[in-house]
Formats: C-alpha cells, structure tokens, sequence
C-alpha cells in the first residue's frame, strides 16, 4: 500500500485486505526500493512512523490483560502455581498427583482454587491463562524417533 494517511483505521484496513507493505508518500526513494525488494522475496515492509503504530497498538493491545493476569497470578499459593504449569504442560490430574505426591482429590481441589482465582470455568481456560500471561510457554511435543 502507497498511501498519504497514517491513521490506525486506514494501515489496519491495508492490512486486513492482505497489503504485506505499507508506505507513505513521503518515503524517501531509497527506502521505497528497499521496500520492493523486500516485498518481492515474501517479506513485510512498513515505513519508521507505520511500525511505531504498529508495535504501540500491540503493545497496548495486550498490555492491560498481562498486567491484570500478573495481578491474578500473584494470589496463587506455590502448590497452585506447581499445579498450573503442569495443567499447562497437558498432564491429567493422575499425573499431576503422581509428579507432586499429592492424592487426586487434592489436585482437584487445588484446579478448582485455580479456576477460581484466576476466573476461568475449565481446564482449556486455565492452560490458555497459563499461556497468555506468560506463566507457561507452549512447548512442541517430542517427535518420535
């Protein structure tokens, strides 16, 4: 896209109809070819004050709900927090009382703290959480060799 607006509606409807690039007008010569070649190879390419909206709308987007989770995360007990990561990493509540020597009624109880504290109705919303506030990092599953 070559265009002389830099509002947010107009770069996000670029984008949205699939513009991998996103100039204004005022782009000096050299950056415009730089632009071109790096779209011809599959790349994206954005002018300075385009990518500044761009990682400010990110950041802003998704820096209220971090913030809140960390808020949450900070009343779990350590024994919750054990629990979270392990619901995170996809073991079932048998497992779970295996690894923390706990009966599975007490791992029970403790993703039902877990769901509440954290205000989530099941265990997919509670390994999302995990995921979304940074707690847990997905990991990709072992390949068989």
């Amino acid at each position: 896209m070559f265009s002389t607006r830099t509002d947010d509606v107009s770069v996000m409807q670029a984008l949205g109809a699939g513009a991998y690039g996103y100039l204004v007008k005022e782009t000096p010569p050299a950056e415009v070819i730089r632009a071109v070649r790096a779209l011809a190879v599959g790349e994206a390419a954005a002018t300075g004050m385009v990518t500044r909206r761009l990682i400010d709308w990110l950041f802003w987007r998704h820096a209220k709900p971090v913030a809140a989770s960390q808020d949450k995360l900070g009343t779990l007990t350590p024994r919750e927090r054990e629990a979270l990561l392990l619901v995170a990493a996809g073991l079932s509540d048998e497992e779970i009382s295996r690894k923390l020597t706990l009966q599975v009624t007490t791992v029970r109880s403790h993703l039902y703290h877990l769901r509440q504290k954290l205000g989530v109705r099941d265990r997919a919303q509670l390994i999302v959480f995990a995921y979304q506030s940074g707690f847990s990092v997905p990991t990709a599953p072992l390949q068989p060799q």
